[in-house]
């Protein structure tokens, strides 16, 4: 059943490849220049919790050297997760009932991400995440910004390398010092 889950997702993933907006997201443009004007950030948490836990840890850092932004936290809601809660920090919130069978956002969370416009999507997530980088695909950000994987590569237009040992908060904070140094 993974198998087949899998390779559900990696045919979700060729056929958005295939997609007119696809093409269109990603036209060729300055990504600094759009780094320092980003005033909506999303940051897709992490699907563990405690990596989600450590990527929270950041997200205070980031919106006092980012500057005047509006920042969004997006995580799967489960009852052992821990909930964002921080001052000025907005939190949407998606639970398996917003998801398909194969993790593709419905309708309903689509509509979420669609009253966001959003510059700026972050994914969190050091190993791949499918409904991480559909969602951060689907928020219509201009920089959509993750950590490299062959299967998401694609998707980002700003990709971060992680070292082999990089421990995870290395990791978290070589992604902000990349997008401060920006600012």
């Amino acid at each position: 059943m993974n198998l087949l889950f899998k390779l559900a997702q990696s045919f979700q993933l060729f056929r958005i490849k295939l997609s007119g907006r696809y093409k269109k997201q990603n036209l060729p443009f300055d990504v600094s220049q759009r780094l320092r004007q980003a005033r909506r950030l999303l940051i897709c948490l992490p699907a563990e919790s405690s990596e989600a836990a450590s990527a929270c840890q950041l997200v205070p850092k980031l919106k006092s050297n980012w500057g005047k932004c509006e920042i969004t936290v997006m995580q799967e809601k489960r009852d052992e997760f821990p909930f964002v809660d921080l001052a000025d920090i907005n939190v949407m919130t998606y639970s398996r009932s917003d998801l398909s069978r194969f993790n593709m956002p419905k309708k309903s969370l689509l509509q979420k991400l669609a009253h966001g416009s959003f510059d700026l999507a972050i994914d969190m997530s050091v190993p791949l995440h499918f409904t991480n980088v559909i969602i951060t695909w689907m928020c219509g950000a201009d920089v959509r910004v993750g950590f490299y994987h062959p299967d998401r590569e694609a998707f980002y237009n700003f990709i971060l390398r992680q070292r082999a040992d990089d421990s995870l908060q290395g990791a978290y904070e070589s992604i902000l010092n990349y997008l401060l140094s920006f600012k």
